[in-house]
């Protein structure tokens, strides 16, 4: 089972287990946004911290808790665990300003009879083309296959 923790600056609630609920009811939590991710955040001695951060704490590690499904207010604990900032990095959603398609890891080419081309980014500002393809589906099946494959369980594949 789960909980809902109301945010006090918003309408939004943030997701725990039954087990966390009363400690984490005991804090004054607002909602924060972080690029696309909103968090739930509280102040502890003067401190600002995220909710997934006092459930998970990782002293002395450069590991930090990341959300499987990406949902920053899901803060059960089946969908936290630790992870470095790569990993971290591999498992975003795709950013929707300034792209030509929707989907992560493809971009639309306005030459050539195969408009639709397909890269993915495996280390530190390092793209890896995987071809171009007749469909913008078809460019982000290329993505999900190498994300897969390179990301394991940090893959953030696109939605088909």
């Amino acid at each position: 089972m789960s909980q809902q923790i109301k945010l006090s600056n918003s309408l939004q609630t943030a997701l725990v287990d039954d087990e966390d609920f009363y400690h984490l009811s005991q804090f004054d939590w607002w909602s924060v946004e972080d690029g696309l991710t909103t968090y739930a955040v509280t102040e502890i001695n003067g401190v600002g911290i995220r909710m997934h951060q006092l459930l998970m704490q990782s002293r002395g590690t450069n590991l930090t808790p990341d959300h499987i499904d990406g949902n920053g207010l899901n803060n059960k604990r089946f969908n936290l665990r630790l992870a470095n900032a790569q990993q971290q990095g591999r498992n975003k959603q795709k950013t929707l300003s300034n792209t030509s398609s929707q989907y992560k890891g493809v971009t639309y080419r306005k030459k050539g009879r195969k408009h639709w081309e397909a890269s993915i980014q495996l280390k530190p500002k390092e793209t890896t083309y995987l071809g171009t393809y007749f469909t913008e589906i078809g460019a982000a099946k290329a993505y999900n296959e190498a994300a897969l494959k390179h990301f394991g369980e940090f893959a953030c594949i696109n939605e088909l």
